[in-house]
């Protein structure tokens, strides 16, 4: 379990402003919450949704595409 400090909440915010101004579009929150735990934790964020925090700096893996072996899992 990984908790919603201030810092996390904080990054979240910058990060959903700086992939608005790329995509567009916020990413949707449970998302970026999750893209923000990530970065502020040192983690890979596994998720299918990786082009809805495109632009927040996450490094995404996606189960169903990626290849463990290049993310030093498994």
């Amino acid at each position: 379990m990984l908790s919603l400090t201030d810092g996390v909440v904080l990054r979240w915010g910058a990060k959903s402003g700086a992939a608005t101004q790329i995509t567009g579009g916020p990413p949707p929150v449970l998302v970026g919450l999750q893209a923000a735990l990530a970065i502020e934790n040192g983690l890979y964020l596994a998720t299918g949704f990786g082009a809805q925090v495109k632009g927040m700096g996450a490094q995404v893996f996606d189960p169903w595409k990626d290849d463990p072996a290049g993310f030093g899992v498994g």
